[in-house]
């Protein structure tokens, strides 16, 4: 990733418990490694729908920052339950590799020039000049 860019990414969870994960009950996925960072710009994540029962496995897709400073960093997430903290095994964590974006370079092309051929001193001509960007 380069950085202060944004990247979608997804998160996979399954309820392998006993209880019904939902909006009203305050389940979210929450940035993990460490517990709670704002790493990637915020740490929780609203579930993408109302209820998760039991057995049942959501995707959890979102846009993060990438950190401002160039490192290696930790890309992990888990469930918590707003109050109660949280539980089960988070996702596999995933080493980033943050990197600073190239340096800009500046060059121009002269693309045509228009001016008279002759010109008196003091008095005024319109000339034009096309640049590009390159």
């Amino acid at each position: 990733m380069q950085t202060g860019q944004r990247y979608d990414v997804s998160v996979t969870m399954q309820n392998t418990g006993e209880t019904i994960w939902s909006r009203v009950q305050q389940y979210t996925l929450m940035a993990q490694s460490p517990q709670n960072n704002v790493t990637w710009g915020f740490n929780r994540v609203s579930l993408p729908v109302d209820t998760i029962a039991p057995g049942q496995a959501t995707t959890f897709g979102f846009q993060v920052i990438a950190p401002s400073s160039p490192g290696t960093y930790v890309f992990q997430w888990g469930m918590q339950r707003e109050g109660y903290g949280s539980f089960g095994p988070g996702s596999a964590p995933v080493t980033v590799t943050v990197v600073a974006p190239p340096p800009l370079v500046n060059a121009a092309e002269v693309i045509g020039m228009t001016a008279p051929a002759r010109m008196e001193t003091g008095k005024l001509y319109d000339v034009a000049v096309t640049m590009r960007n390159s």
